[in-house]
């Protein structure tokens, strides 16, 4: 089916910003939602300057009430929507707040539930139409538990869980993917004081899930030598993978930078 609207979150910078350009098209209507306003505009510029109509909306994915609100009106003015990519994310470091149940509810709200908000927005429309594709950017990161990302970790894993379990009770109706990609050159990973094997632009990065997308692949896990590594980091058992992990740590391997990433 020929895509002629798509609405993405996190699209004001990174690989949201990527995928609005990718898709940015003449006769293609986009909604690009971000935090950030002044970010988002310069984003929707270029895309109108590829011939793309625009839709912006500077919103916080945790926010329900007015996500569900935004997918209304884009769904009134595009009148079906065929493809939704629910991308906005953060990073923050485990020892970054006094109070690691708050920094775990403040990822887990924009994480995960900002898919959650985002894609149920479009839920009933997609099923009526029987058409569609819903997309959720996960990571790697949610395989296995990373020192000093517990949160993060876990809020990809729950993306990935969701997904699926949403995959199943939409089948045959509406296309549900999953993307997982390893490391990116965002602001969400500029500050990385590790190093970042296979790191890959965000144009690249929007080129992989595009094809993806088209592809109709059901979990995408990329490039292709980080997903070779994570099969094989997945079956690794405790007694094996937590020495593995503690020894990287120790050598610096796994720190983060030295301030937290925000992705819009």
């Amino acid at each position: 089916m020929t895509i002629q609207s798509v609405f993405i979150t996190g699209a004001s910078t990174g690989i949201g910003a990527a995928l609005a350009r990718h898709y940015a098209a003449p006769g293609r209507l986009l909604g690009l939602l971000a935090r950030r306003e002044a970010l988002l505009l310069e984003v929707a510029e270029v895309c109108r300057r590829q011939g793309a109509e625009v839709s912006i909306y500077p919103v916080d994915v945790t926010d329900a009430n007015v996500v569900a609100a935004v997918g209304e009106a884009f769904l009134a003015r595009a009148g079906r929507v065929d493809l939704v990519i629910a991308n906005a994310g953060i990073s923050l470091r485990d020892e970054e707040s006094e109070s690691e149940a708050d920094l775990a509810w403040r990822v887990m709200a924009v994480n995960f539930l900002g898919v959650v908000h985002t894609l149920s927005s479009f839920v009933p429309a997609m099923k009526k139409n029987g058409s569609g594709s819903l997309v959720a950017i996960s990571s790697v990161a949610g395989f296995r538990g990373l020192p000093d990302a517990g949160a993060y970790c876990a809020s990809k894993a729950a993306v990935m869980v969701w997904m699926e379990s949403l995959r199943v009770r939409l089948r045959g109706r509406v296309n549900v993917m999953t993307m997982c990609p390893g490391y990116v050159a965002t602001p969400m990973t500029e500050t990385n004081a590790f190093p970042m094997p296979w790191l890959l632009s965000a144009e690249r990065a929007a080129t992989l899930v595009a094809r993806a997308i088209e592809r109709k692949r059901l979990v995408y896990t990329f490039p292709w030598q980080m997903k070779l590594l994570m099969g094989f980091v997945r079956v690794l058992p405790p007694w094996l993978f937590d020495p593995i992990l503690a020894a990287a740590q120790s050598r610096g391997l796994t720190r983060r930078g030295p301030r937290s990433t925000v992705k819009p």
